[in-house]
């Protein structure tokens, strides 16, 4: 069996099956630490199909995440609270326009 021709997790399975009390502490704690990587790059390989899905590309991220650092708003519920007190004092300066663009033509109509 040529073992470099192996996917980590069937390089995994091999190990785990082939484990016996010849095994050292070494190659229990190196199969330990794989286990470990290939979790972590699991649930990046989701977070990437994720952002494939979205259309979001790599430099963009890169840049959100520096405006997202630059305006302190690096967790969900932070950037959430931020971004709905900037729609309420939008709405407000919206209904202010509005009532001086009326003010302004109610003006010119009767002078």
């Amino acid at each position: 069996m040529n073992l470099a021709r192996l996917t980590d997790p069937e390089l995994l399975r091999h190990a785990h099956n082939s484990a016996d009390n010849l095994t050292t502490d070494l190659e229990t704690e190196l199969q330990a630490r794989l286990v470990a990587q290939t979790e972590e790059l699991d649930d990046y390989h989701g977070l990437q199909d994720m952002l494939e899905a979205q259309e979001v590309e790599e430099e963009d991220l890169r840049a959100l995440c520096i405006v997202l650092v630059k305006f302190n708003a690096t967790t969900p519920g932070t950037l959430r609270e931020k971004l709905e007190r900037a729609d309420k004092f939008y709405e407000i300066a919206s209904e202010a326009g509005d009532i001086f663009a009326r003010l302004s033509s109610l003006t010119a109509q009767t002078v």
